[in-house]
């Protein structure tokens, strides 16, 4: 191809093939030429390359790309860690062919590179470009290693972090996290970012900590984005999972103590015997789940229980404080709710699964410390071992109800060596979700209960009617209490529960039994919180059968009737126990009670007239006057 030819630099790069039919690289000079030859002079000098780029690829390996200089068969780079190399000699060839990308490897982590790149034309007089491109970058840094995290509980409860730096790393990178490992180094929180090997970080009790940490390795600092963290983190893992001390309560002196730790099923068991302050139990050898228990004991010591959640990923810091078995008894605490109130006080429901934290003022820790925390049983009872006289603070929670926290100072046993139970009630959290009663509630229903009774029968039936004319109950139930006069405690007879949107009927035969009767009957309507309709009753009613047949004499019989009563009363104590003047007063008496349970008025008159209404308790004021005087005047005789 002469110098002068049209193909010369008029031709275009699709589908033309790298070299040209002689093996010269394409294009040289300004563009491609056409046909299947590049024309070329003995004296062409390459044009650099250009864009050349570099790709992080891992700690020890950058890929360099670039494009071709125009003219060049070959292209050479060459790098130095410090600075640009300054020719073609200058630093280490990492490449020197005749492709657009190379894969430098085997570098050190965390080091800058400085790449420059020449072309190079073979086929002319075997010269290089007189300019050049240059580039550099650095790898990333591994990351640190032999991570190792130790729990301290002096002078606080914190971790100890130590760990080896990453090679190529100048700097440690530490975030913290609940619940899970942070996932970058810019999740979580930052609790540590310099160039040491170890730090401290206070935790809490009982709450999952997760820690990772990056290496970092800071570059010019004119191009921050160029700062490298490394690509993947350390997590710091624990094999430690339980902490425990055990102490006198009364001296805080050290205690040597067995310990048992069981699941709530009891499939998983730990034991050890004879330990000493502090023992530190592997996670792998605790059992673990909800509700496991830990049983601390010593010789001449009360065992205390606790019952906590144990997991794999929760450190757990116990002091155990026994009392000695000589100042410290048993006593029995129990958690209740009021389930409604009535006319002789209330009736409370155990509360079961409740969490019961006990807690004593401790110097060695300047506060309240746990001693034992318990769950209640189907009673709502717990039952631990407490020193008389000493102030403990008992808390209370379960899911659904207000914590409740309460002082108790236990009292000594009595003279027969038993503790007086105590009971500590708590709230259950009102439901804010249903529309609350309002004068709506009872539109289109309708519902009766019979009476509990009167005083001739021997047994009676309580029957719960209701009806909804607009079909819109869920439920209606009857539960029917009986009082135990023995254990002074409501227990439920009866429970009924039906669905029907219409309504229906609920009866109990109550048994042949004398005591007080609740019959607690209660419907949810749609729309609305849960109604309570209760009553109550007893077999023994024979005082309110009397109001009610009082209530519908004349007052004047209901005088007749009283006379009549004072008068044989008297009587018989005059003739059998010789009362004397005191037989006056047993006859106001019988007046005065009579009074009470129905107030009498007598008319004297017609209406309109000085004194046309004498009531009951103006006549007793009578008679009492007139006998004390002609009690007076007869002595003075």
């Amino acid at each position: 191809m002469t110098s002068s030819s049209e193909a010369i630099d008029n031709g275009t790069s699709t589908d033309a093939p790298s070299f040209d039919y002689e093996e010269l690289p394409r294009p040289m000079g300004g563009g491609y030429d056409m046909g299947a030859y590049e024309y070329y002079t003995e004296s062409s000098e390459p044009y650099p390359p250009t864009d050349l780029t570099t790709t992080y690829i891992n700690t020890t390996t950058i890929l360099l790309s670039w494009t071709k200089g125009s003219n060049a068969y070959t292209t050479r780079i060459q790098r130095k860690p410090t600075g640009y190399p300054t020719s073609i000699t200058d630093g280490t060839t990492v490449y020197n062919n005749t492709d657009n990308f190379y894969y430098n490897s085997g570098l050190t982590p965390g080091t800058e590179y400085y790449y420059r790149a020449w072309s190079y034309n073979s086929s002319c007089d075997s010269i290089y470009s007189t300019g050049y491109d240059d580039v550099w970058q650095s790898t990333y840094p591994e990351p640190p290693n032999t991570g190792i995290m130790v729990l301290e509980t002096t002078p606080t409860f914190h971790v100890n972090l130590t760990w080896t730096k990453g090679t190529g790393a100048g700097y440690t990178y530490i975030r913290m996290q609940t619940g899970n490992y942070p996932t970058s180094y810019s999740d979580g929180t930052l609790i540590y970012s310099g160039a040491g090997t170890t730090c401290e970080y206070n935790i809490t009790e009982g709450i999952p900590v997760y820690f990772k940490a990056w290496s970092y390795q800071e570059h010019d600092p004119a191009y921050p984005y160029i700062n490298k963290y490394s690509l993947t983190g350390l997590e710091f893992t624990t094999s430690l999972g339980m902490y425990i001390n055990c102490y006198d309560e009364t001296t805080g002196a050290n205690l040597t103590f067995d310990i048992f730790i069981t699941n709530s099923t009891g499939t998983e068991t730990y034991i050890d015997t004879t330990c000493t302050n502090t023992l530190i139990i592997n996670t792998t050898l605790l059992p673990k789940g909800e509700d496991c228990k830990i049983i601390v004991n010593a010789t001449g010591y009360n065992p205390r229980i606790f019952t906590i959640d144990i997991y794999s990923d929760v450190i757990t810091y116990l002091n155990v404080y026994l009392s000695s078995n000589t100042t410290s008894y048993i006593y029995y605490l129990r958690a209740v709710e009021t389930y409604m109130e009535i006319t002789a006080g209330s009736i409370d429901l155990p509360v079961e699964d409740a969490t019961i934290t006990i807690q004593r003022y401790e110097l060695n820790e300047d506060g309240f410390t746990n001693i034992s925390i318990l769950k209640t049983d189907a009673n709502g009872y717990i039952n631990l071992y407490l020193i008389p006289h000493v102030l403990y603070k008992i808390i209370i929670s379960k899911t659904g109800y207000i914590t409740e926290l309460s002082d108790y100072i236990p009292q000594p046993p009595n003279e027969w060596g038993q503790t007086m139970e105590k009971i500590f009630r708590i709230t259950r959290i009102t439901n804010t979700t249903n529309i609350p009663y309002n004068d709506y509630l009872f539109d289109n229903i309708t519902w009766s209960i019979l009476p509990l009774g009167h005083l001739y029968h021997t047994s009676f039936t309580i029957i719960f009617t209701i009806s909804s004319s607009d079909n819109q109950l869920e439920w209606y139930s009857m539960r029917v209490w009986q009082y135990s006069f023995e254990d002074s405690e409501w227990n439920i007879l009866y429970y009924q529960n039906e669905s029907s949107s219409s309504g229906g009927m609920i009866s109990y035969a109550v048994p042949n039994e004398t005591g007080r009767y609740v019959a607690d009957c209660a419907f949810k309507k749609t729309g609305y919180a849960p109604h309570h309709l209760g009553t109550e009753g007893s077999l023994t009613w024979i005082i309110q059968h009397l109001e009610e047949w009082m209530q519908s004499i004349p007052d004047w019989a209901y005088m007749f009737v009283l006379t009549l009563i004072s008068a044989i009363v008297m009587g018989f104590m005059m003739m059998y126990m010789g009362t004397g003047l005191m037989t006056g007063y047993i006859g106001i008496g019988i007046y005065v009670l009579g009074f009470l349970l129905h107030p009498v008025t007598i008319t004297v008159s017609e209406p309109g007239s000085l004194i046309s209404e004498v009531s009951g308790w103006a006549i007793v004021t009578i008679i009492i006057i007139v006998y004390t005087m002609g009690v007076y005047l007869w002595s003075r005789l």
